[in-house]
């Protein structure tokens, strides 16, 4: 279920949903387990009641010849504290959020705007003494496109205590603006991004403000044929504001370029990719860093087989320390089918080495797997494929330091697999 991305967003549960639909006004309705479960466990999920279920409920109506839509969204529901490692608050969590969302768009998507309030009651743990605590959340968002060229502004603000049950996605204690705009022209595109966001909205004495500025230009050039290329600039500055008695400061600036270009010719590409970045940090630590990586990314594709290398080095420099660490690494991935898609072989590895200046890093890691797999049947009792296959897996660890912490293991399995399509 999707209604706004602050109230019910990307909801996959096992239940059932209504929707109707008269003219241009929609009326929907949903009820799920707030179970997260596989199979048929736990019966279809529809339940009258909030126990263990999460209910929501929106309302549409779209006036002025589409051109504003108004929708309002309510939800409510308890579940588990635990649900497959999504939380690990230990009691049950409980609560309701209402939504209203205005959107208008007078312009054929030139100037399209959005406006979302949202107000919740959330209590993340029923067992203990403290009761659900109120919050609000709103967002103010305009944008569109003008021939070529498009933009957005958004100013989002999200309460300390804002929670919606079911929607684990929300980010609460925040609050920002973002500006981008960008230009598609012709073998010239330019893209601009700008953001400014901070937490601790309530001004808490007892926490520092951290405030987060971001910035990104991207320019990509395609005028010579088969030969794509491109730069990318950014910069992020992290500033810690009204710290309490007691607590460091941060004041990190980074700035990074970035720098691409690739070759094309049939099966055949190659793409080559350099990146600098260098992390100033202005307080008493001094902890400034400075790295620079190489990438050379080859592949070859041709029906039925692939074959895909990757090669990278990075180095990087620590100020504060004096110390120097070169990191390359190499990944191989090759995929191939053969006796008419019947028989499949698959193998990929990486192979990494970290080294320090100071002689105290020196490791070497080596990771592998293969599958070699064969389809016995296309079509087993109407639906199934049943599939044999040969699996390893190998990993080697070598410390050429402390030669303690060499290791290794090879792993070999048989399997039987095949594939059911079935829908609920």
């Amino acid at each position: 279920m999707n209604e706004t991305q602050n109230t019910v967003s990307g909801l996959a549960r096992r239940g059932g949903r209504l929707a109707l639909q008269y003219n241009d006004f929609t009326l929907n309705a949903f009820v799920v387990k707030s179970e997260i479960v596989g199979g048929f466990k736990g019966g279809t999920g529809l339940a009258a009641t909030t126990d263990k279920h999460i209910l929501g409920a929106s309302a549409g109506l779209k006036l002025l010849d589409k051109r504003v839509e108004f929708r309002t969204i309510f939800v409510t529901g308890e579940e588990d504290g635990s649900s497959f490692s999504l939380s690990t608050t230990s009691g049950t969590k409980k609560g309701d959020a209402v939504g209203l969302l205005l959107v208008t768009d007078f312009f054929q998507n030139r100037l399209r705007t959005e406006f979302e309030t949202d107000f919740s009651r959330f209590d993340p743990d029923t067992s203990d003494e403290f009761g659900g605590k109120k919050d609000k959340a709103y967002r103010l968002k305009a944008g569109g496109s003008i021939d070529k060229y498009n933009y957005e502004a958004m100013y989002e603000y999200f309460g300390r205590d804002y929670a919606v049950i079911g929607n684990q996605m929300v980010q609460k204690d925040k609050q920002g603006l973002m500006v981008r705009a960008g230009a598609n022209l012709g073998n010239h595109s330019l893209s601009l991004n700008l953001s400014r966001y901070n937490d601790n909205v309530t001004g808490d004495p007892l926490f520092p403000r951290i405030v987060n500025v971001q910035g990104n230009a991207d320019y990509s050039f395609n005028g010579i044929q088969n030969l794509p290329m491109g730069i990318n600039l950014q910069t992020g500055d992290q500033d810690s504001r009204r710290e309490p008695a007691g607590t460091n400061p941060i004041e990190l600036h980074t700035n990074s370029i970035t720098g691409r270009i690739g070759y094309i010719m049939a099966s055949f590409n190659i793409n080559f990719q350099s990146a600098y970045s260098k992390m100033d940090d202005r307080t008493p630590a001094n902890n400034d860093t400075t790295s620079i990586t190489y990438t050379l990314s080859p592949s070859y594709n041709i029906p039925n087989f692939s074959v895909t290398p990757n090669f990278s080095l990075n180095q990087a420099k620590n100020t504060a320390t004096g110390v120097d660490t070169d990191t390359y690494t190499m990944n191989l991935d090759i995929r191939t089918k053969f006796l008419r898609d019947k028989g499949s072989f698959d193998t990929g590895g990486s192979y990494n080495i970290v080294k320090t200046d100071d002689k105290k890093t020196d490791t070497r890691n080596i990771a592998a797997n293969f599958r070699l797999g064969y389809i016995i049947k296309d079509r087993f009792m109407g639906f199934l494929t049943p599939t044999v296959a040969l699996r390893g897996a190998y990993i080697k660890t070598t410390d050429r330091i402390t030669h303690s912490s060499d290791r290794d293991a090879l792993s070999i399995f048989l399997s039987l697999s095949t594939a059911i399509p079935f829908s609920f």
